[in-house]
């Protein structure tokens, strides 16, 4: 009988786990969708910060505001890493559409403002605030 109970207890803990999952995915997911149409429209031209990087974080923000205080913190950064390794993909791919790069030029100028902008902004949300977004990942690496 007692192994039976721990049995289900395990069954109902892996459900539970597998349900946090899915959930975290479909978050992720959500925001995927918003870097990938909001990104490929993205143009690196003044003002700055970009209305584009001004909408990502808002929603950011927004996605931020609805989780924070039902999710424990640790899922909290867990589930920004994973937005932020979507966000850092489809800025990469965007800048190498566009041809900018990591050069000290003009437009890698306009970027590292709009970055600034977006890290600064992810770490002012609670509990994210030594989340480390490692952007310099969106520089294509040079061969």
């Amino acid at each position: 009988m007692f192994i039976m109970i721990i049995v289900l207890y395990c069954a109902v803990f892996q459900d539970y786990n597998d349900h946090i999952a899915e959930i975290s995915a479909k978050l992720v997911a959500i925001m995927d969708s918003l870097f990938d149409k909001a990104l490929f429209k993205y143009e690196v031209k003044a003002p700055m910060p970009s209305l584009c990087f001004r909408n990502l974080c808002k929603q950011m923000a927004k996605m931020h505001e609805a989780i924070h205080e039902l999710l424990p913190e640790e899922q909290t950064q867990m589930l920004f890493l994973r937005i932020n390794a979507s966000f850092k993909l489809h800025l990469k791919r965007q800048l190498a559409r566009l041809g900018v790069v990591n050069d000290g030029g003009p437009q890698h100028g306009l970027v590292v403002v709009d970055v600034a902008f977006y890290t600064e902004n992810i770490q002012a949300l609670r509990s994210l605030e030594r989340l480390d977004l490692n952007m310099p990942e969106i520089w294509e690496q040079k061969r």
